[in-house]
């Protein structure tokens, strides 16, 4: 059972897009429950609360982004945006699915664009 959650976001650039790439996907209620763990909710008997407050929702991708998987890392350490494509979606690197990658980096250079930054190297997983 995955549950795929869409989170607003403070860039209203679009309504599906959140710095880390859009949606939480929360897997078998195992991210919920150790979401809920760190940020004080009932994941395990309650993951829909994550898609119902919104509060819960962003510090949920908050901590998702900063704990629980290797995106911030990687985007800090120089790895570029490919390496939040791997951490969250490595199923669609290397051929996996190379159109949900193409428009992931879209997203991500559209965004750069619009608060004039340099994308960086390493965009592409």
């Amino acid at each position: 059972m995955n549950k795929t959650l869409a989170v607003s976001t403070v860039i209203k650039a679009t309504s599906n897009i959140l710095v880390l790439q859009g949606k939480v996907t929360l897997a078998e209620g195992h991210c919920s429950y150790h979401a809920g763990q760190a940020i004080g909710f009932d994941g395990l008997n309650n993951p829909e609360i994550v898609g119902q407050d919104a509060g819960i929702s962003f510090k949920t991708a908050v901590w998702f982004w900063m704990l629980n998987s290797n995106c911030h890392q990687g985007i800090t350490s120089g790895s570029g945006f490919g390496s939040t494509i791997r951490a969250i979606n490595s199923g669609e690197c290397g051929g996996g699915n190379s159109g949900a990658v193409q428009s992931r980096v879209g997203f991500y250079q559209r965004f750069c664009g619009q608060f004039g930054v340099d994308p960086g190297q390493n965009i592409d997983c």
